[in-house]
C-alpha cells in the first residue's frame, strides 16, 4: 500500500512539472514550425504525448527504488539502467513503427548521456527543502 500512495505522489508531482515543461516545448515548436513554413517537426509533439508510458514506468522504478533499502548510489545506478532501457526500447518501437534508417552511433552516445544525467538526476530527488 505505501508503494502505490508514494507513487501517486510522485507521479503527481512529476505530471505538474510536466504540465509546465511540455506546453512550453509544444509552443515553440508551433510558432518556429509555422515561422520556418516547415510542419514536419510537429510530429515531434506527438512524440512528446506518447512518450508518457515512459515517464510513468520511470517514476514507478524511482518509487520502487526510493522504498527499498538499497544503497543510494546502487539506486541511482539501477534507475539510471532501467530508465535507459525504456527509452532504447522506445526508441527501437519508433523505428520500427517509423521505418526509418536506425543510427547506432547516436543511439549509443544518447544511451550514455542519459545513463549518466538519469544517475545524477535520482541522486537530487526529490527536489525538495525541508520537508516543503
Amino acid at each position: 500500500m505505501k508503494f502505490k500512495t508514494t507513487f501517486q505522489q510522485n507521479l503527481k508531482a512529476t505530471l505538474k512539472f510536466l504540465s509546465l515543461v511540455i506546453p512550453a516545448i509544444a509552443l515553440f515548436i508551433i510558432v518556429d514550425s509555422i515561422k520556418e513554413g516547415d510542419y514536419s517537426n510537429l510530429m515531434i509533439l506527438v512524440y512528446l504525448l506518447a512518450s508518457m508510458p515512459l515517464v510513468v514506468l520511470a517514476t514507478a522504478t524511482y518509487t520502487g527504488l526510493k522504498l527499498s533499502s538499497l544503497n543510494k548510489f546502487l539506486c541511482s545506478v539501477l534507475f539510471a539502467f532501467a530508465t535507459t532501457v525504456f527509452v532504447v526500447a522506445y526508441y527501437f518501437l519508433a523505428w520500427f513503427i517509423d521505418g526509418s534508417e536506425l543510427d547506432f552511433s547516436f543511439l549509443q552516445r544518447m544511451s550514455a548521456i542519459m545513463f549518466v544525467v538519469l544517475a545524477g538526476i535520482y541522486l537530487q530527488l526529490p527536489w525538495k527543502q525541508n520537508g516543503v
